[in-house]
C-alpha cells in the first residue's frame, strides 16, 4: 500500500475489508472487486437449529457494530 500511496505502482490487491480501510485511511480508491467464490464458515451439528440461529444472530450484530470495524482496523489495518 506504501508503494500505491507513493506513485510507485499502479494497483494493489487486497480482500475487500482491507481496501475499504486503505480507502478511507490515504488517498486511493476502489476500482473494482474481484469475485473469488471463497466462502468462510461455521459448521453446526445438521438438526441444531438453535445453536445455527443464535450463531447468525451473533455474526449479524457483529458486523452492524463498532466492534466489526475495530476488529477489521486490528487485523488488516495499519496497527
Amino acid at each position: 500500500m506504501t508503494d500505491l500511496v507513493n506513485g510507485r505502482i499502479d494497483a494493489v490487491m487486497v480482500d475487500l475489508p482491507v481496501a475499504k480501510m486503505f480507502e478511507k485511511q490515504y488517498n486511493v480508491q476502489i476500482s473494482g472487486i474481484v469475485e473469488t467464490g471463497e466462502k468462510y464458515g461455521l459448521a453446526v451439528r445438521e438438526g441444531n437449529t438453535e445453536l445455527l440461529n443464535k450463531l447468525n444472530d451473533a455474526l449479524t450484530q457483529l458486523m452492524q457494530s463498532d466492534k466489526w470495524d475495530q476488529l477489521v482496523q486490528k487485523y488488516f489495518g495499519q496497527g
